[in-house]
């Protein structure tokens, strides 16, 4: 993420912790700390966290699939960053991580994005939208 579109409010389009272990990790990047709040499917989820300066926070709602997801922080004056990290277990026991996706800040949601390419041959790939 440019540090020049570091904001305190991104927005993700969906979460899902249904067959994997999906983690949020939000990271306060500020020199105050800050309570961030997140809202998936309009649904607040527990309280706020309170995130000092340099420091990050891993949450996970275990079973929960829903979107879009909000993840914002209380000061507006102080830079967070979110992005979302999928574990799993393959059939050998050994744990596999890939950091899935960054937030996209508030600032910058539009009712057109370009993709480079859609491929769903080999994969299942899904194209998710959501409107926060």
């Amino acid at each position: 993420m440019p540090a020049g579109l570091l904001s305190n409010k991104y927005v993700f389009p969906v979460y899902s912790n249904i067959g994997v272990n999906e983690q949020l990790r939000i990271a306060n990047v500020g020199t105050e700390s800050t309570n961030v709040t997140v809202t998936i499917g309009g649904q607040v989820q527990g309280v706020p966290i309170t995130i000092q300066p340099n420091q990050q926070y891993v949450v996970n709602y275990s079973g929960l699939f829903g979107g879009p997801v909000v993840v914002e922080g209380s000061n507006p004056n102080v830079p967070i960053i979110a992005g979302l990290r999928d574990i799993w277990t393959n059939n050998k026991g050994n744990r596999t991580s890939y950091a899935q996706i960054f937030g996209m800040p508030a600032s910058l949601l539009s009712n057109k994005f370009v993709f480079p390419t859609y491929s769903n041959i080999v994969l299942n790939e899904q194209l998710r939208i959501g409107v926060p």
